[in-house]
């Protein structure tokens, strides 16, 4: 994990699949990330940085971090055991089409609830 000195934007919480999940924004940050259970008061949340010279990138950043969020959760995420490095390029997702078509209602409703919100901290905050 990436020290974030970075002040973070609560976007908001909406539902990702079953369960409600968090949404910051990192000012004069790139990528992403995601916690399922980040402390014992809060929700699951996905943090993606605002730090691009286009929406595109950042909105594809969103989209990673959805997704892996719920093939995760969907339980089609997977890495090999017993490698020293734990980089996160090592992961396989393996799934049929129903469970595909799973992840993308739980990736859409999330992404249609957060996305103007999410547009709205980036023009704020545009490099």
């Amino acid at each position: 994990m990436k020290n974030r000195s970075n002040p973070q934007l609560y976007i908001g919480t909406f539902l990702l699949g079953y369960e409600h999940v968090s949404l910051f924004a990192w000012v004069g940050e790139t990528g992403g990330e995601f916690y399922f259970c980040p402390d014992e008061r809060h929700p699951a949340r996905i943090k993606v940085g605002l730090e691009y010279d286009s929406w595109q990138e950042c909105v594809s950043v969103l989209l990673h971090e959805v997704f892996e969020f719920s093939m995760a959760r969907h339980r089609v995420r997977y890495e090999r055991s017993g490698k020293y490095n734990h980089d996160h390029s090592d992961y396989l997702f393996c799934f049929d089409h129903p469970q595909f078509s799973s992840i993308c209602s739980d990736a859409g409703g999330f992404i249609t609830q957060a996305l103007p919100k999410l547009a709205t901290a980036y023009r704020k905050h545009k490099p």
